[in-house]
């Protein structure tokens, strides 16, 4: 079996007992195309874009002046470009950039903080890539809520190919494994985005963000454990 984690944003600074501002992208001077842009899932923006400027901001009443620091990675605020994309610190970047990331792409951005643009970058992964991955032959799904990471029912579903689990999204909202059996490459992969879980990291990677103390990341245990096809098993 092969485990795997769970990677989300932390937005308490526990060191400092402090908050973690969320980033607005609502004053970014390319808006137009990165806000407006009806863009499916795995469509990219263009290499050049840039977002800049991201105002760090609080929800609620807690005045912007009074933000302590910035993290490694960030909620977004006020508004949201499409699709699973997230600010994440140039430091951030480049662990990423040494690990195996499913279809992605980075993009320049800029966070204005103590009146200075300071370098950040923007990552984006591809929201479907993961189906590529999954062996329809052998798994099999389930009702699945996204928000409370547990099953919906005991009913489970064989699901043919990706037509048919799009379809199933799309009448269910969310989708789960009740049986995870990937293909062999799937192994290799060190962060995916998978609909039901969010951005699935493995131990490897989870170790190096461990070891350079990112911060604004929380790392949970996976609920579900995966199986790697054999060679020669249909897909």
């Amino acid at each position: 079996m092969l485990k795997r984690h769970i990677l989300e944003i932390e937005g308490m600074d526990r060191e400092n007992d402090q908050i973690f501002p969320s980033l607005s992208p609502a004053e970014i001077t390319q808006k137009d195309t990165l806000l407006t842009e009806d863009k499916a899932y795995d469509a990219f923006f263009l290499e050049t874009s840039l977002f800049s400027p991201l105002i760090p901001k609080y929800l609620g009443e807690k005045p912007s002046e009074e933000i302590h620091t910035l993290a490694d990675m960030h909620n977004w605020i006020e508004a949201k470009p499409k699709g699973s994309i997230y600010p994440i610190s140039k430091k951030m970047e480049r662990l990423l950039k040494a690990h195996q990331l499913a279809a992605h792409r980075f993009y320049e951005a800029e966070v204005m903080y103590k009146n200075e643009l300071i370098p950040y970058t923007v990552l984006q992964l591809d929201g479907n890539h993961y189906k590529n991955f999954i062996n329809f032959n052998q798994s099999i799904f389930c009702k699945w809520d996204e928000i409370d990471q547990e099953r919906l029912s005991d009913e489970t579903y064989k699901l043919s190919d990706k037509t048919a689990l799009d379809n199933f999204i799309d009448k269910n909202l969310w989708v789960g494994f009740d049986k995870a059996v990937m293909q062999a490459e799937f192994e290799h992969i060190d962060m995916m985005y998978i609909d039901g879980y969010g951005i699935m990291i493995s131990p490897r990677l989870k170790e190096a963000i461990e070891a350079a103390n990112l911060k604004g990341i929380a790392i949970t245990s996976c609920p579900i454990e995966f199986d790697i096809a054999k060679a020669g098993e249909l897909a």
